[in-house]
């Protein structure tokens, strides 16, 4: 959801049709900050080594909430999500909304990716399902730069981060946990 509209999150088919599978949910209740939502895939939830869970949905409150993120599953039967994962990502003080994906670099467990929305520096962090830190974050700009950035995750194994301000991309790899090709200092002066 944007900025000052709810926090209802929706699933479609590839058509735009309603997904019969999901209905809609508000993961931070009567919020209207805006929802930041991605999907992940964790295996071994719940105690089941072997089950390979699918259509996890990852949100991350928006400007003006706590830096919360939350994820879902569905129930084996029904339409019942239950949260699998509820955690801050920076300090709670901090309100200027989450951005959120999910990327797989080591073929394990998806990783949660955020990085602050608006209003805050450029720490991208990147988290196990419980909220624990899986690797050490890292500013994509100077850490005076607080206008806010996005971040996506892609490429083959989603092993790469987009992180955009406004309308500049950088490429990062997740396994080095550094800018791709650039130095820290040629990122922080550009």
């Amino acid at each position: 959801s944007a900025d000052g509209s709810s926090s209802l999150v929706r699933a479609f088919e590839a058509d735009g049709t309603p997904a019969p599978q999901m209905d809609p949910y508000s993961p931070y209740g009567a919020f209207a900050g805006g929802t930041s939502v991605a999907r992940g895939e964790f295996k071994g939830v719940n105690g089941n080594s072997n089950m390979v869970l699918n259509d996890e949905i990852i949100t991350a409150a928006g400007k003006g909430g706590a830096p919360h993120v939350r994820v879902v599953q569905r129930a084996a039967t029904g339409k019942t999500l239950n949260t699998i994962g509820s955690f801050l990502a920076y300090s709670a003080a901090y309100t200027g909304g989450v951005a959120v994906t999910s990327c797989n670099p080591d073929g394990g467990n998806d990783e949660i990716v955020t990085v602050p929305a608006h209003n805050g520096g450029p720490l991208v962090r990147s988290f196990n399902l419980n909220g624990t830190a899986k690797r050490s974050g890292f500013y994509a700009y100077n850490q005076a730069f607080t206008n806010g950035i996005h971040v996506v995750c892609g490429g083959t194994m989603s092993r790469f981060f987009g992180i955009a301000p406004a309308s500049a991309h950088k490429a990062f790899t997740s396994q080095s946990v550094k800018p791709s090709g650039l130095s820290a200092a040629k990122v922080a002066a550009s």
